[in-house]
């Protein structure tokens, strides 16, 4: 009998394995296997444009039966990239100045013509970048309505005139980049009394506050706009005007090729305009980066609403 009862257990683990294979294989088709490591995993950050982006590239994956989720990661090139080359972020956005400049090593301002250069030596690193032609973002500085009208602020050129005289706040990804706070320094002459590392989103409470007298601006933070801030004008045109691009880890690419297709379907229907209204609305409240994500895909016939 217990000889009997002990082949029956085999019988029942056999069993069991040969299920356990089955299920496996079952979601291999579906998902492409049956580890975490197979699910996409996108980069966000505090910026709202960054936050709006990775719930529109999940919920077009998801649409395409991608399994994907958003990883939360500080900001800049210096955090994101990394983790894109060891594949520990499948996903994530980057700029082509800063990428041109930090990652490549470029000692020339990025062209447009220059894209083809930069997605083959992407390629080398086992990463593809996939353009978002209408999304693009500049930087600048902003100061309040008050301190404008006290010192007749409208263009950099007035800024740098009066700097010595006032405070800069920005975050430290500002004041490292090429593209940022050097070369605006550099090319105005300005010299301020005191520079102030402070976060992204904390840029224009800072200044409302009378913490600081400038802060650093780029055309996506809808920050600016919702402060009512005073954007100055880069007169002499020094500023790097940077396209946004959709960098995916190449594993990720070979394993969910569609990937691709989501990254255009986003860029055709994405501009800078609209992003940065868009992100006005989730610091006032107005809308969550989920609801605004669901909301424009609908609009744009690329999933269907929900019964």
């Amino acid at each position: 009998m217990k000889g009997h009862g002990k082949k029956g257990s085999v019988k029942r683990k056999k069993t069991w394995r040969i299920f356990g294979l089955v299920a496996c294989m079952s979601m291999s088709m579906v998902f492409g296997g049956c580890t975490k490591k197979d699910v996409v995993r996108v980069a966000v950050s505090e910026e709202q444009h960054v936050q709006i982006f990775a719930e529109l590239f999940c919920q077009l994956a998801k649409e395409k039966d991608i399994p994907c989720e958003t990883r939360k990661t500080q900001s800049g090139i210096a955090n994101i990239h990394p983790a894109l080359e060891n594949d520990s972020l499948q996903v994530g956005l980057e700029y082509t100045q800063t990428a041109w400049s930090n990652i490549l090593q470029k000692h020339t301002t990025y062209r447009p013509n220059d894209l083809t250069e930069l997605q083959r030596e992407y390629q080398k690193r086992n990463l593809y970048w996939c353009n978002l032609p209408r999304v693009e973002d500049a930087y600048s500085l902003a100061v309040s309505q008050e301190t404008a009208k006290k010192y007749d602020l409208q263009t950099l050129s007035d800024l740098a005139k009066v700097s010595e005289a006032l405070v800069i706040g920005a975050p430290t990804l500002f004041f490292e980049e090429a593209d940022a706070y050097p070369l605006i320094k550099e090319s105005y002459g300005m010299s301020f009394k005191t520079t102030v590392n402070i976060s992204e989103q904390d840029v224009a409470s800072n200044i409302l506050g009378q913490k600081v007298d400038v802060v650093s601006a780029h055309s996506l933070d809808g920050g600016m706009r919702a402060a009512d801030l005073v954007v100055l004008e880069d007169d002499l045109n020094v500023g790097v005007v940077a396209t946004v691009g959709v960098v995916i880890s190449k594993p990720a690419m070979m394993a969910h090729p569609q990937l691709n297709v989501v990254a255009q379907e986003i860029g055709r229907i994405l501009t800078s305009e609209q992003l940065a209204d868009l992100s006005q609305d989730v610091l006032n409240g107005v809308s969550t980066p989920e609801e605004i994500a669901r909301q424009l895909l609908i609009e744009n016939d690329l999933i269907e609403p929900k019964n």
